[in-house]
């Protein structure tokens, strides 16, 4: 599924693709070098249904190429939270950086989500050098999605979302039973964010409920900022009509993370 504009490919020869096997789970990810040398990583989740390394190739230039960029290709079919965690692990220390952004689009900001809320994660955080996060079109759950989509049985709204993407031919059903399971479980309650969180909202976005989502997130971060950008014309408003403009405000936000994380390291 195509969900930004094309833009200027990134040479083959600069590409660095490498594989992660976790048990029999298997990642396949990208990075793609900063322009000049920098000690940053922007840590790319892709949403569903989307190749991470589409979807990092525009924003990598966007950014100017400021950062080393990080991704991978999907979740995979037996994709599980613990094997991925291992797997971004693996990468995140393969790579050596000194700040680490992670950056997720729509389902991708569930499973960023996750890692900074999560207690059993904390240690992932500190261990890894994240310094921020960014999250996109944000879908926290069940119930922070509109009003009338949440009324309705979750069996209901994963089986309408199935035919959706059955119709697309992009995915197994296995796969899809799952992915769509994993976006409407309620992962909410009692949590706290450490680390400095940047939100971006789709303005006419008829699947989320932004109000709601943003008043947890204010709830639980104690660093916040967010941002309202123009939606696209369907999808129901979920998807950004002017991606560079969006990634462009991004680079400044992570700019301002590892900028604080340095003058706080001076400090101690």
């Amino acid at each position: 599924m195509k969900v930004v504009p094309d833009a200027e490919q990134v040479p083959e020869s600069l590409k660095q693709r490498f594989e992660i096997e976790v048990g029999r789970e298997k990642f396949e990810f990208t990075l793609l070098p900063s322009i000049k040398p920098s000690d940053t990583l922007l840590f790319h989740f892709p949403g569903f249904m989307v190749d991470g390394e589409e979807y990092v190739e525009p924003m990598h230039y966007e950014m100017d190429q400021r950062f080393n960029t990080l991704t991978f290709k999907g979740y995979g079919e037996h994709y599980t939270k613990e094997s991925l965690v291992q797997a971004i692990e693996q990468a995140l220390q393969s790579e050596h950086m000194k700040n680490v952004v992670l950056h997720g689009s729509s389902f991708g900001s569930s499973v960023v989500y996750d890692l900074i809320t999560d207690p059993q994660y904390q240690e992932f955080i500190e261990k890894n050098g994240i310094v921020g996060a960014i999250l996109e079109t944000p879908v926290l759950g069940k119930d922070h999605i509109n009003r009338k989509f949440r009324i309705l049985p979750t069996n209901v709204l994963i089986a309408g979302a199935v035919r959706l993407a059955e119709s697309r031919k992009e995915n197994p059903r296995t796969l899809d039973v799952a992915r769509f399971a994993e976006m409407l479980r309620e992962k909410t309650e009692d949590k706290k964010i450490s680390i400095p969180l940047h939100v971006v909202f789709a303005e006419h976005d008829t699947l989320l409920d932004n109000e709601k989502t943003m008043a947890t997130l204010q709830q639980q971060a104690v660093d916040i900022t967010s941002q309202v950008v123009e939606s696209a014309k369907g999808n129901r408003g979920h998807q950004v009509a002017d991606y560079e403009d969006m990634w462009h405000s991004e680079k400044e936000v992570v700019l301002n993370f590892v900028t604080r994380a340095e003058e706080k390291s001076k400090e101690v």
